[in-house]
Parts: structure tokens; C-alpha cells; sequence
């Protein structure tokens, strides 16, 4: 291993803020000009363009390992960068058998852009899609009410779908939404203000996605470091270990005393290496080298945290499910668990609802749980899992539930606040 130079953590900070690549999931109406939108912003706004072939390399997610590759499926994503930020948009198509990827892509993303065509309004398809942004938690929504030309450029069109959308997110504690009158086909109000809508006076796409704040995406409170894999280095006389990984959440600081779970083991951190530089304090999401005060029988799957703020702990938990599997969800079903780094065993015990997607009602039915439905369930483990409720962190909040025959991803999941 390389021996790392000293950085400061505040060039730190400043060089990944300004590396920072924000991530977008794409929905809308079907043939509401969601790919149009993309493309014209692409073309209008672009310093680089990258369709395709981008390497994903994902912190762990709620649909993180296990997925099937993004290379070999429908899905679809764009890279564009301008002058003030990175983005990359994920696109997949909205269909039972897709839903795989639309979870995907929304679980990694900062914000969601939903495209939706003022003659279509807002249909049955839109919201499953806000139903999903609510369940995922995203927080920052920008609602591009498309083909204004295609109704003279009527503000009356575009108040009276921003307001029924507006009363939409609020049932589904949606607040930080954002509208924006657009023709994508002839270039409103994308990067450039339209001359047809002087009523609008707010910023125009490329200005918005440049200039919204993302701060809340990350939690920077509840440390958290989930362990990848242990390195060894070696000088011939003397072996220093290290545990790799990335912050999941909060902080770590030199001369912090940790706690490794499940061992309960304490330690105190020595070093901290980010790239080739050490660094006082790593934050979340970036990933890290620590080195511990003591040597520790330390595995993957093993978390770091600190004994002032421990995570919860239980072997059965509530939890949101997103069905993505053509085999039923029964009471009974064995499952092997996806927790960040960790693997284990589960079972599914009890199927408590089902969330009607139209009404957004509860649905308690003794009925199995099939693909596209979204469901509570309790989940009980072969051993204890520590853990977050997914509002408050993603990284420990999140599950994913596999077939441990044919090692299909079944569904996707997120820790509920537990009663």
C-alpha cells in the first residue's frame, strides 16, 4: 500500500464538493417527453456528453448487489457536465417487469425529475411513481409540466396541474417539489427562458439542477462504516492492519473510540486515508482506510460506530417491500438477506398490508404478495442485525431479499420505524 501524504480534511471537503456528481431518476408519463427533455438539456447545456458506457460502481444501497447488470438490461442512463456540476440521469421503463431498475435507480438518487405531459396530466402512472419517491424518501422532486405549446402556453394549465400535484405530495409527506412550464421539443425554458411564458419567473431547468442544495441526501450525524474487506501491509518484520470500507453515514475522527458490531469489540481510530492522503475526520459518503489502535478480529460485514451513538439491534424487523419476483411473497418463504456488506438469513412471518398504489390506501389482505406490489412485512433473521430506520439513514436502513435457490433479487426493501 502506498504510503499516503497529509491533507487537510477542509481540501478534502472542496475537492469532492466540487467532483460531486448528482444523481437523477427520470420518470413521467409514457410518451410525455421524458427522453426529449433529457436529450435537449444534454444538447443544450453539455461541456461533455457520455451515452452509455459509463462505469457504475455504487455505494451500498438499498439495491446494491444482486441487481441484474445495467449493462444487459432496458435500462438507460446519460451523463452530462456542465461548467457548475456532474449529473447522471437513470432512465427505466415503468412496467411491472422493470420495476427492478426504477427502484434502482431511485434508491441512488439525489432527486427525481419527473416529465409529465399537461395534456395527459397527472395519471395512474404518475402516482405509483410519487408513491415510490415518498417510500424511497427522496426529498427534492422537479416536475417539468411539458408541451406547454400544445396549449398556447396557458398559465392556467400549468397552475391547475401544479396545484393538484401540490395536494398529491402532500398525502405522501412530499414537500420539496418544484415546477417548471416547459416545451422540450422547441427548447422552453430548458437552459434558455422562454419568450412564451413571461408569466414564469423562475429558474429554468439547467439553472435548477445546477443550483439546488443536496445537503439533506446525506446523513452526517450517525456514524456508520460498514466494513468492505481488511488489508494487510507489510514490511518484511512488522504487519499493520486496515479495514476498508465506505462512511455510510456521520463522521470519524482521529482519537475517536469506536465499537466494532456484531463483537462489541473497542477500539480507538489512528489513522484515517482517503486516496493517497491522510486526513483528521471522513464523512460520509467517501470512501475510507482506517486503521485501529488495536489489532481486532475484524471481517467484512462487520460495522464501525461509536458507542455514544449505537444503532439499533433486533432479529426480526418491520419492513417496506417492493416485489420485483414472479414467485409469490408467502408467510414461510425462506430468504437470504442483503445488508449492506453483511449476509444472513431470514424469513418472511408476516405480510402486515399492502399499499393500494391509486389511493395510496392500506390494503390488509391474507392474499401473498406479488410482483409490483408494495407491502409491510415483518422479516425474522438467523441472528441480530443492527440497523437505522431508512428515513434516517439509507445505508443501514435498506434490505435486500433474495431467493436462496435460484439467487434471484425477490424484492427490495427499507426498515420502518419499529414499534
Amino acid at each position: 500500500m502506498t504510503r499516503p501524504r497529509t491533507f487537510a480534511v477542509s481540501e478534502l471537503i472542496k475537492q469532492y464538493s466540487s467532483n460531486q456528481i448528482v444523481r437523477i431518476i427520470t420518470a413521467g408519463n409514457s410518451k410525455g417527453g421524458k427522453s426529449t427533455t433529457i436529450k435537449r438539456l444534454i444538447h443544450d447545456a453539455t461541456d461533455k456528453i457520455d451515452d452509455g458506457g459509463l462505469e457504475l460502481n455504487e455505494d451500498a444501497t438499498v439495491a446494491d448487489g444482486g441487481l441484474p447488470s445495467i449493462k444487459n438490461s432496458n435500462w438507460t442512463h446519460r451523463f452530462l457536465s456542465t461548467v457548475k456540476r456532474k449529473f447522471i440521469f437513470y432512465d427505466a421503463p415503468h412496467t411491472k417487469t422493470e420495476i427492478t431498475h426504477l427502484v434502482h435507480g431511485a434508491s441512488i438518487s439525489n432527486l427525481a425529475l419527473l416529465v409529465i405531459d399537461v395534456e395527459q396530466g397527472i395519471n395512474n402512472e404518475i402516482k405509483e411513481q410519487l408513491l415510490l419517491c415518498s417510500t424511497l424518501r427522496i426529498s427534492h422532486i422537479i416536475v417539468c409540466l411539458n408541451k406547454m405549446d400544445l396549449v398556447g402556453y396557458d398559465e392556467s394549465v400549468f397552475n391547475n396541474i401544479s396545484g393538484a400535484f401540490r395536494r398529491i405530495c402532500l398525502r405522501l409527506d412530499l414537500y420539496d417539489i418544484q415546477f417548471i412550464p416547459i416545451s422540450a421539443k422547441l427548447a422552453q425554458n430548458i437552459t434558455v427562458r422562454s419568450i412564451h411564458m413571461s408569466w414564469y419567473n423562475g429558474p429554468v431547468l439547467q439553472q435548477l439542477l445546477e443550483s439546488i442544495q443536496l445537503q439533506s441526501f446525506f446523513n452526517f450525524i450517525d456514524p456508520r462504516l460498514p466494513v468492505q474487506f481488511p488489508l494487510i501491509e507489510s514490511d518484511g518484520s512488522e504487519s499493520t492492519r486496515f479495514l476498508a470500507g465506505y462512511v455510510g453515514s456521520g463522521t470519524f475522527r482521529l482519537g475517536d473510540r469506536i465499537i466494532v458490531l456484531p463483537s462489541g469489540m473497542n477500539a480507538t481510530i489512528r489513522k484515517i486515508i482517503c486516496g493517497d492522503f491522510e486526513i483528521e475526520e471522513a464523512y460520509a459518503p467517501i470512501p475510507v482506510v482506517v486503521q485501529l489502535s488495536n489489532y481486532l478480529s475484524i471481517k467484512r460485514g462487520d460495522l464501525l460506530a461509536k458507542r455514544t451513538n449505537l444503532p439499533s439491534e433486533s432479529s426480526s424487523v418491520d419492513v417496506t417491500v417492493c416485489w420485483f419476483s414472479l414467485k409469490a411473497g408467502q408467510i414461510g418463504l425462506l430468504l437470504n438477506i442483503h445488508h449492506y456488506t453483511r449476509q444472513i438469513k431470514g424469513v418472511l412471518v408476516s405480510i402486515h398490508f399492502k399499499i393500494d398504489k391509486i389511493t395510496f390506501e392500506k390494503i390488509t389482505s391474507p392474499e401473498p404478495i406479488f410482483q409490483g406490489d408494495l407491502a409491510s412485512i415483518r422479516i425474522e433473521f438467523d441472528r441480530a442485525i443492527y440497523f437505522d430506520p431508512h428515513w434516517k439513514n439509507r445505508v443501514t436502513g435498506s434490505l435486500l431479499l433474495i431467493d436462496p435457490n435460484s439467487k434471484e433479487t425477490v424484492a427490495a426493501s427499507i426498515i420502518s420505524d419499529q414499534s
